[in-house]
């Protein structure tokens, strides 16, 4: 490294030190880049992928190794088994972020319900059998949440929240899963990054969050 003495010492008068430093050239711009318009039909879609999607980081997913929790002692994992989610929670495939970000550009809903993805001009349908093919997930009945529980299930949040808090919080108005005991908190970890992830408020303890949890 060059000293400060030496710097004013190789400074003509008058010349700014700036104009002695060689700079180098801008890197050369690659002319050619990927052609994204062969997955899109529509102006509207490139429009849309472009200003939502295009420059989007896409998550990668989140992939629960059972056996990891055996040795320490957790017993969460033992619940999710034993409901046949593990071949879903050990999912890990290879994934195209490009055609992810395309997917959400193009993905509607038909009027039958089946989610509709158009990409390259082929339309490519999504029905409820397909979900239980390649997830190995139950799909059928009403989705449970606070306002559609059915008596005969006899759901008491208190009660079931009582059974998944620390007892140095109990009686305190708890909002974040940092009042949860570990394997409860496990759980929850998976409920809202793997069964139903959600894109922020990770720490946040939901309604629904604790209806779940208390169903597994």
């Amino acid at each position: 490294m060059t000293s400060s003495s030496h710097k004013r010492n190789g400074t003509r008068k008058g010349k700014s030190p700036a104009e002695d430093v060689d700079v180098p050239p801008p890197p050369t711009r690659i002319p050619k880049v990927l052609d994204y318009s062969r997955y899109f039909s529509t102006r509207r879609q490139m429009v849309v992928f472009e200003k939502n999607f295009h420059a989007r980081a896409v998550l990668p997913p989140k992939v629960m190794h059972t056996p990891f929790f055996v040795g320490p002692g957790f017993e969460f994992q033992n619940l999710l088994n034993w409901q046949g989610l593990q071949p879903f929670l050990g999912i890990n495939l290879p994934y195209y972020e490009d055609l992810v970000r395309v997917f959400y550009t193009n993905a509607k809903f038909t009027p039958v319900g089946h989610l509709a993805i158009e990409i390259c001009g082929k339309m490519i349908h999504i029905k409820e059998i397909d979900w239980m093919t390649i997830a190995h997930l139950q799909y059928d009945g009403l989705k449970l949440t606070p306002g559609t529980i059915p008596e005969e299930l006899n759901f008491d949040r208190g009660l079931a929240l009582l059974s998944m808090i620390r007892e140095d919080v109990e009686g305190e108005n708890l909002k974040n899963v940092g009042s949860l005991k570990m394997n409860d908190r496990r759980l929850h970890y998976t409920w809202v990054h793997i069964l139903c992830p959600r894109g922020n408020n990770y720490a946040q303890l939901l309604n629904e969050d604790i209806f779940m949890m208390w169903l597994i």
